[in-house]
């Protein structure tokens, strides 16, 4: 399967990359930049960002273009968000002869994308589904012994009780510590924020649902003491789930909440981890739905996707790189879901110079030898590969 990707962003084309190499079986991706009036690269389905073309607002004439542009492939149109003119066209024909459309409208997620791209009949190309988890917050409960987590895969609970051990002033953060300690349990339970705002986590389905504004949110995080009077109750069953969630006015995914509020509530400052732990990512984070992710975090998810790394290996193969800031991703990573974290005897900074020691010494650039560019996904390949 062959898929070309069109006028999009560079961190949405590497997130996109990553996720159709895994959702689709020897998927080749290739990328070309939005010309109109010229025609697109063959492939077995076009992912275009309609307002990178120009075409952002459907007319006859922007149909005609985008069709010819096509030359009869399949495509799935990323539209703006609340832009219905190319999403009431779409839906209403969905066809031009053999030529099969589809539109998604931004931000999308993991499973709009692939039931997007399912409705162009590439289902048959579909890779193995890879191990949930955000939603596989859902684990098992710490007590229930009954179907224990393979060796080489810590449980969530032990995930998140390595996070506390590899960084000890987490516990300064109330209100991520209290959540993170209702997350452990695998039940499901309302925490009341104030007098009128609570929080409900249902870790089993992968959401969080609130009626408390960003805002709020971030400032709660940041303001541990306040965290220390909450309320956690147990919600024991659907009916009760239902009857708390009237109340609610906002839902989020567990993976990309978890991200923000722990984002939020470390500030620019990160603790020092106390020793060096294994990261293994079991599925992508939800950066499509997470503003402000760079480059090297989508760097280090590619990486860990493949194997396990760990913090003194993710150091070594980006010495450029701020060491707190992949600190920083092994904490988020971990915190939203994504990853399962397992500690390891070694210090993370004794392991890192040890391997400096061993590292040749670099040679000197050559005089007036310009520094080569590095771009985003040269890095990234040379990482993978």
């Amino acid at each position: 399967m062959i898929a070309a990707l069109v006028g999009l962003p560079a961190r949405d084309a590497a997130a996109l990359k990553i996720f159709l190499g895994m959702a689709f079986k020897g998927c080749h991706v290739v990328q070309a930049p939005a010309t109109p009036g010229l025609a697109l690269p063959r492939a077995d389905v076009c992912i275009v960002d309609l307002a990178a073309m120009g075409l952002a607002q459907w007319s006859p004439k922007a149909e005609a273009d985008l069709l010819l542009c096509l030359g009869g492939q399949h495509a799935l149109l990323l539209g703006a968000p609340g832009n219905a003119t190319w999403q009431d066209k779409v839906h209403a024909t969905g066809r031009h002869g053999a030529q099969r459309l589809a539109y998604l409208a931004k931000p999308y997620g993991r499973d709009a994308m692939r039931e997007a791209l399912d409705s162009l009949g590439l289902g048959q190309a579909r890779s193995p589904a890879p191990t949930q988890a955000p939603a596989a917050l859902a684990a098992p409960s710490p007590r229930d012994t009954a179907a224990p987590p393979p060796p080489t895969m810590p449980s969530v609970f032990a995930s998140l009780q390595a996070v506390r051990t590899l960084f000890p002033d987490l516990q300064r953060h109330a209100l991520l510590g209290k959540l993170l300690d209702l997350l452990a349990t695998g039940q499901s339970h309302e925490l009341r924020l104030t007098l009128h705002q609570a929080l409900i986590v249902h870790p089993r389905q992968g959401w969080v649902a609130h009626n408390t504004s960003p805002e709020v949110l971030a400032r709660l995080a940041q303001q541990g003491h306040t965290a220390i009077a909450m309320n956690a109750r147990a919600l024991d069953s659907e009916d009760d789930i239902q009857r708390r969630l009237v109340h609610m006015t906002a839902r989020d995914n567990l993976d990309t909440f978890f991200w923000r509020l722990a984002n939020d509530s470390l500030g620019q400052g990160l603790p020092a981890p106390t020793r060096d732990a294994e990261l293994r990512l079991v599925c992508m984070p939800g950066f499509t739905r997470i503003a402000g992710v760079d480059d090297l975090a989508l760097q280090l998810a590619a990486i860990c996707l493949r194997l396990p790394q760990t913090l003194s290996s993710l150091r070594a193969a980006f010495p450029e790189a701020d060491p707190g800031a992949i600190d920083r991703f092994v904490l988020l990573a971990t915190l939203c879901g994504a990853g399962r974290l397992r500690l390891l005897d070694t210090p993370p900074r004794a392991r890192h110079k040890a391997r400096a020691e061993r590292r040749p010494a670099p040679r000197a650039p050559k005089p007036h030898s310009p520094t080569p560019h590095r771009g985003f996904f040269r890095a990234m390949l040379q990482k993978l590969f």
